[in-house]
């Protein structure tokens, strides 16, 4: 069956918290979605792409995580500014 996912960015600072669009300098595109089953359906892939991107000049920008998950799954990706 078909699985939703979600994606978001937890970032790590004073000010920075989850869901929060006025404080948060991440967007990540698409948050929610469905994957297809394990394997593919038809002509549907069971993977997703997501755009993570991010406000450098945002205040109190250090570094974040990335969260995607499904109802059986958790994964996490350490985000970091480019040097």
């Amino acid at each position: 069956s078909w699985e939703l996912f979600y994606a978001f960015v937890v970032g790590v600072g004073p000010h920075i918290q989850p869901h929060d669009g006025s404080n948060n300098p991440f967007l990540v595109e698409p948050s929610v979605g469905k994957l297809a089953p394990r394997g593919g359906a038809n002509s549907y892939s069971d993977s997703a792409t997501l755009k993570v991107s991010w406000n450098l000049d945002a205040p109190n920008f250090n570094k974040g995580w990335l969260v995607v998950g499904t109802e059986a799954e958790i994964w996490q990706y350490k985000l970091l500014p480019k040097e």
